[in-house]
């Protein structure tokens, strides 16, 4: 291979890469200690008494290089490169073969392939009342969903 050139995953080409979908970006403070078990020691985190900002990145693409796919980024925290500062990811999953090829080649990201479920959940409420009884809006993100996110940024073994 020549110098200056990377291989390409099939469908991605050369950048800039364009990716149409939806997506959730959820942050959470996350202590500098824990977050550091995910991040190099040559980068240095940005924190400020004792935390960094991490949480989540969940999207679901209609269009991309690799077609349609879906993809959780569990984000560790914010790390400092010169002359700004980026997301750290600890964790990518993606549903698409070639995306997770990509992320790994082209990109350097620890990505891995999985299964992604969609559940579409309804609440019900007394208009008449103006009464509310569960908030989608609290609830929304359940211990459950927390507990299998915090799973997923455990560092490996």
């Amino acid at each position: 291979m020549e110098v200056g050139k990377t291989k390409k995953s099939s469908g991605y080409g050369e950048p800039p890469w364009i990716f149409k979908g939806s997506a959730l970006y959820q942050l959470h403070l996350v202590k500098a200690e824990t977050a550091r078990a995910f991040v190099p020691k040559d980068f240095s985190l940005v924190e400020a008494f004792g935390y960094t900002l991490g949480g989540f990145f969940l999207a679901s693409y209609e269009d991309s290089p690799a077609g349609p796919f879906d993809e959780l980024v569990v984000i560790a925290g914010i790390v400092w490169n010169p002359p700004t500062s980026c997301a750290w990811a600890a964790r990518v999953l993606v549903s698409d073969d070639d995306a997770c090829d990509h992320g790994r080649k082209n990109v350097g990201l620890p990505s891995q392939v999985a299964k992604f479920s969609k559940v579409i959940l309804v609440y019900l409420f007394n208009v008449a009342a103006n009464d509310i009884s569960i908030n989608p809006y609290k609830h929304w993100f359940s211990p459950a969903c927390f507990h299998i996110i915090h799973e997923l940024s455990r560092p490996n073994p």
